[in-house]
């Protein structure tokens, strides 16, 4: 990935003479472009692959550049076995950067345990109402212990709603124990 980056940009500083301003503003320019380069090593990759998916979508995620987002939804949907890994790369990359506009994309992807941490903190982040029944599902045992931060995160962030839910998952689970003295811990933090 370094090297294709590396011969798609050009760090020609000029030495000592050009003003440290000049310099800021070629700087810029490389890193404008840089988002858009690395979506075109990526696109090239669903075809040729070449390996730069496995740097280039954690970096699109790391830079929360939203122009990546229909990119890396694409990705993420794929259903073709010899790309496996790159959907879930795919999936936590629009996690990092997801917003209510992603929360339909987020909830269908919250089934997937080696994606689960990363899009219940999205969607503890987004703090939907509607995601209440999703997140309670992050308090059962079993769940990985960033999935239980995040549900807890997200369900007190909703509130009112969020309690609701709570109880009504509580006769549903009743065999649970852990799930039990999670939501009892959590709606006693819960207005």
């Amino acid at each position: 990935m370094r090297e294709h980056l590396s011969g798609q940009a050009t760090f020609d500083f000029t030495p000592v003479g050009q003003k440290t301003v000049d310099r800021v503003d070629a700087l810029e320019r490389i890193v404008d472009a840089l988002p858009a380069r690395i979506l075109h090593a990526v696109e090239a990759d669903l075809t040729e692959r070449a390996g730069y998916w496995a740097c280039a979508i954690p970096l699109l995620g790391a830079l929360r550049d939203r122009q990546a987002l229909d990119l890396l939804i694409r990705v993420a949907n794929q259903e073709a076995e010899h790309l496996a890994g790159m959907d879930h790369m795919a999936i936590g990359a629009v996690a990092a950067m997801a917003d209510w506009r992603e929360l339909g994309f987020l909830e269908g992807k919250s089934h997937i345990w080696a994606v689960r941490p990363a899009v219940f903190e999205a969607l503890a982040r987004i703090a939907a109402p509607g995601s209440a029944p999703i997140l309670a599902t992050g308090l059962l045992d079993g769940e990985d212990p960033r999935t239980v931060a995040a549900a807890e995160t997200g369900l007190q962030a909703i509130g009112a709603p969020a309690r609701d839910v709570l109880l009504d998952m509580l006769a549903t689970y009743d065999g649970d124990r852990v799930f039990r003295d999670r939501v009892e811990a959590l709606l006693g933090r819960i207005p």
